[in-house]
């Protein structure tokens, strides 16, 4: 008893089917894996929405109004609207650094650099 076809046009028919099953499981899989990444990332994009009309609602309002404001909104049950006079300790944040091309100091040497530069090449003011 032989478990391959014994013809080669059988064997070559057998080959391309379990290729091609194969090709058809991993399509199948990526396709069932990229529907579950597209509906977290819709969910969490729809969370990020709300949140930020939130915000927006209570920044654009007077400081005194911010309060009624908040109470006005419907604020779904799995986001919490705190008022702080500072940034909340329990959220992870970091500083977000001005770009070190902005600094005085690397804008004085770059002026130096630049007029030493056009006074080797000749010109002069």
């Amino acid at each position: 008893m032989h478990i391959l076809p014994r013809s080669l046009v059988a064997r070559t028919s057998l080959l391309l089917i379990v290729g091609l099953a194969i090709v058809e499981a991993a399509g199948l899989g990526i396709h069932a894996l990229d529907r579950f990444d597209l509906e977290e990332r819709s969910q969490v994009h729809e969370e990020q929405v709300q949140v930020f009309s939130i915000y927006r609602t209570v920044a654009e309002a007077q400081p005194a109004d911010r309060h009624d404001a908040i109470d006005d909104l419907h604020i779904p049950s799995n986001v919490t609207v705190l008022l702080l006079k500072e940034p909340d300790p329990l959220i992870e944040g970091h500083e977000v650094p001005f770009p070190a091309m902005t600094s005085p100091s690397f804008l004085h040497r770059l002026h130096e650099a630049l007029l030493h530069k056009w006074r080797e090449s000749g010109f002069t003011a």
